[in-house]
């Protein structure tokens, strides 16, 4: 049936919702300059986190860039972090159980629409209200299957995350011990 808000048919039984139906949304108070060193991830608008030695939130969250090259750019984070005053948390406060089902609503409804920013000449950016008040078609037998079909894949491709994270900062203490002579590693070709 024609949806008006939606400006689009949506299958009968299903409703038009904002993201603000389901998340709270926040953003973080520092600017990119005032991040320490430290233990939690610090997102920016950058495609990689630096760091910080305070965190703002703990648990599930879906992060959109607000400003710069990579505006309306989404992701997904699980764990403490700190934030940019201009990226975006999207989080569940009672159940976060549905975090993939609104990660993967974002990513490929809302992220095209928004990539490159809605405002601004020389740095593009979105404000709160465009991320808010963003309209999707939304039915909650729909979203409980692909919750259940996609939460095993996601729990994993969290899993897969924080080994790799773990990895890097393993590396990154001993490449410069393997360079400088401080460490070797041990190694033998076994016959075949």
């Amino acid at each position: 049936m024609w949806n008006e808000k939606l400006k689009r048919e949506i299958p009968q039984g299903w409703n038009d919702c904002k993201i603000k139906d389901f998340m709270r949304i926040f953003t973080g108070k520092k600017d990119v300059s005032k991040a320490v060193p430290g233990n939690y991830k610090f997102f920016s608008c950058a495609p990689e986190p630096i760091s910080s030695n305070e965190y703002i939130y703990d648990g599930y969250a879906v992060l959109v860039s607000g400003n710069g090259s990579y505006t309306g750019r989404v992701g997904f984070y699980k764990g403490k972090f700190d934030l940019y005053q201009r990226t975006y948390a999207c989080v569940l406060d009672e159940d976060e159980h549905n975090i993939s089902f609104f990660y993967y609503t974002l990513r490929y409804l809302f992220q095209p629409i928004y990539s490159g920013g809605k405002h601004g000449s020389s740095i593009p950016y979105i404000v709160l209200g465009d991320l808010a008040d963003f309209r999707f078609a939304f039915n909650e037998t729909i979203c409980t299957k692909f919750v259940d079909a996609t939460k095993p894949m996601f729990d994993e491709q969290l899993l897969r995350q924080k080994e790799v994270e773990a990895l890097t900062k393993l590396r990154d203490e001993l490449l410069p011990l393997l360079m400088n002579g401080q460490a070797t590693v041990n190694y033998h070709l076994s016959a075949y």
